[in-house]
C-alpha cells in the first residue's frame, strides 16, 4: 500500500549566501542549497537519500509512495516583505529502491543518465561552495577544508544508512514561481499542519486534495509537469486564509526506521 510523505529541506535561498549564488550563477533558487543536493530535485529522475534525515525517512520509503517536499517555512520573497510560508516545490512517485549507493549508481548508469549529486560514489564530487548556502559548522575553516569535511560528513551519513531512493516528477518548480502555502491550506486538508522532520505515513487520497487547495493542476497520473507549465493560481505570497476542514490526520510515527542505531552526529547549525 503506498502513502503519501510531506518532507521539508532548506533551499539555496535561506541565506543571504545562497541568494547571491542564485543570482551570481544563474541557480534556481529552490534547489537544496548544500553541496550534495538533498534530494536531487534538478535530476530527471530526482533522488532520495539518507545524507539529510539518516535512517529516519528514505528506509521507510517503497515503490509507488509520494513524496511532496517543501521548502522550509520562511519569508521567501524575490522583492518586497510578507508573511513566512512555505514553497511547493516538487510532487515525487517512488519508481525503485537501493541498498547501496553503488548500486543506484549502477541503475541510473545504465539509463545513460547521469548519476545524481546526492549519490555517494566515487567519482561524483560535490558541489563547489559556491554553489551553495555556505550554512555549515565547518565554515570557520579555510574553504578547501571547509568544503572537504563537509563532504566527509556526509560520506559518513551515507555509510551508516545507505538506503537510496530513485523517483519520478510528477511536478517540480525551483523557480520563484514555486508554490506559496500557507498554514490554513495545510490545515484545510490535512486538520493539523503535518511533520515534516519526520514525516508522518498520510493517505495517498489527500494528494488531490492538497494540489485543488493550491490550485496545482497536478495528478497522480502525471509522469511529469514541466516546471512553468503547472503554475499555482497563488505564485505570489499573497496570504489565502481557508476555513474549510478536513479530518485530522493520523500523528507521525517515531521509531519509524529499520535501525535505531544513533547515526553521524548531526550539527545545530546548517541542517543537512
Amino acid at each position: 500500500m503506498a502513502f503519501l510523505y510531506i518532507n521539508t529541506y532548506h533551499p539555496l535561498v535561506i541565506k543571504r549566501a545562497g541568494r547571491i549564488a542564485s543570482t551570481a550563477l544563474g541557480l534556481p533558487p529552490f534547489v537544496d542549497g548544500s553541496i550534495r543536493r538533498e534530494p536531487d530535485l534538478e535530476h530527471p529522475f530526482p533522488s532520495i537519500s539518507c545524507l539529510c534525515r539518516g535512517d529516519r525517512f528514505a528506509p521507510r520509503l517503497a515503490e509507488g509512495d509520494l513524496v511532496i517536499y517543501l521548502a522550509t517555512k520562511r519569508k521567501y520573497y524575490e522583492s518586497g516583505t510578507g508573511p513566512a510560508h512555505w514553497r511547493l516545490v516538487a510532487a515525487l512517485r517512488v519508481i525503485d529502491t537501493f541498498q547501496s549507493h553503488e548500486d543506484a549508481a549502477a541503475w541510473y548508469t545504465e539509463r545513460n543518465l547521469a548519476i545524481p549529486n546526492n549519490c555517494m560514489v566515487k567519482g561524483n564530487l560535490p558541489n563547489p561552495l559556491s554553489h551553495s548556502h555556505r550554512y555549515n559548522r565547518h565554515s570557520h575553516r579555510p574553504e578547501e577544508i571547509w568544503l572537504k569535511n563537509w563532504d566527509a560528513d556526509y560520506m559518513a551519513r551515507a555509510r551508516f544508512c545507505s538506503r537510496f531512493v530513485a523517483c519520478e516528477p510528477l511536478h517540480v518548480d525551483l523557480s520563484w514561481n514555486a508554490t506559496v502555502v500557507h498554514e490554513s491550506d495545510l490545515i484545510a486538508v490535512f486538520g493539523d499542519v503535518p511533520g515534516t522532520r519526520n514525516p508522518g505515513k498520510l493517505n495517498l487520497d489527500l494528494f488531490p486534495k492538497l494540489m485543488r487547495q493550491l490550485g496545482l493542476a497536478v495528478r497522480l497520473s502525471d509522469q511529469r509537469t514541466s516546471p512553468n507549465a503547472a503554475r499555482s493560481r497563488r505564485n505570489t505570497a499573497d496570504p489565502a486564509p481557508s476555513d474549510m476542514r478536513a479530518a485530522r490526520s493520523a500523528p507521525p510515527r517515531s521509531g519509524c526506521s529499520p535501525s535505531h542505531r544513533r547515526g553521524p552526529k548531526r550539527s545545530r547549525r546548517g541542517g543537512c
